[in-house]
């Protein structure tokens, strides 16, 4: 693979696991029932069914 390519792939998942992090972050300061998809299993597994406003088991609703 280009050198380039490769290092700018690397540069992308990096920047992308920072920004799942931040996402995880605020999602948990407003509530921790808020369910965050990241595309991670470890943050993914969080929260309730449905996501955030679901109104699933976790009662979450934004309206």
């Amino acid at each position: 693979m280009n050198d380039v390519i490769h290092r700018f792939k690397n540069a992308e998942n990096d920047l992308q696991k920072v920004l799942d992090e931040i996402s995880a972050i605020i999602g948990e300061s407003i509530s921790p029932a808020i369910k965050v998809p990241t595309g991670n299993p470890y943050f993914d597994n969080q929260g309730c069914s449905g996501g955030c406003s679901s109104g699933g088991s976790c009662k979450c609703n934004a309206g």
